[in-house]
């Protein structure tokens, strides 16, 4: 509570820096600005981050972010299962897995408050094999649902080889508000992953 810290360059992670091998995390972030928000570690090519079991991210209060993300950053392995709680806040987006890693923990998302753009189960530009299990219970989400993960098809770099390798299961209840009035594109609500490979992996 009451951190001073304000600014889109900011990452903060529940986890540890590339090389590294840890048990468990455990982050409650309840204020402040960042750009990212992750509650594993962070990796890179060749230096590769480990948490041995599970990430736990519990986000609220007046917390501001970017995106938050309940796994891991870059090259990160993750053998247990990614929590990731927010009660309040404002945000572009939640991811219930990792950026960029291909990782095989399960994920547990719930949603009971905040302020969000767009919500995934899975993760951003990576394939997950585990299972996920979303429950969007509260708070207002104005553009998006996915309960799988996202492809990036902008651009001249097209990627769709990013799925949920297991079960996703979607629950949508309680006092969420799910407003598509605004002007943004691709609103809707989708079990499945963004522009999915013709793999079938995916039951939802």
């Amino acid at each position: 509570e009451n951190v001073a810290i304000s600014g889109s360059d900011v990452y903060l992670y529940g986890g540890s820096d590339e090389g590294s091998t840890i048990d468990c995390t455990d982050l409650t972030v309840l204020s402040g600005t960042y750009g990212y928000i992750f509650g594993g570690s962070h990796g890179v090519s060749g230096n590769t981050a480990t948490i041995n079991r599970d990430t736990n991210l519990t986000i609220g209060g007046t917390t501001s972010a970017s995106y938050v993300f309940g796994g891991a950053n870059g090259s990160s392995d993750i053998f247990g299962t990614s929590y990731l709680r927010v009660t309040g806040g404002t945000f572009e987006g939640a991811y219930g897995g990792n950026q960029g890693t291909n990782a095989g923990n399960d994920v547990d998302m719930e949603i009971t408050g905040g302020e969000f753009v767009q919500v995934f189960g899975g993760s951003y530009s990576a394939y997950l094999t585990g299972t996920v299990n979303m429950r969007l219970l509260g708070g207002t989400i104005i553009r998006r649902v996915y309960g799988g993960c996202y492809n990036e098809t902008s651009g001249t770099s097209f990627k769709t080889n990013c799925y949920v390798n297991g079960k996703i299961y979607l629950t949508i209840g309680g006092g969420v508000d799910i407003d598509f009035s605004s002007n943004e594109s691709d609103r809707g609500i989708y079990a499945r992953t963004r522009h999915k490979t013709e793999v079938n992996t995916e039951t939802a």
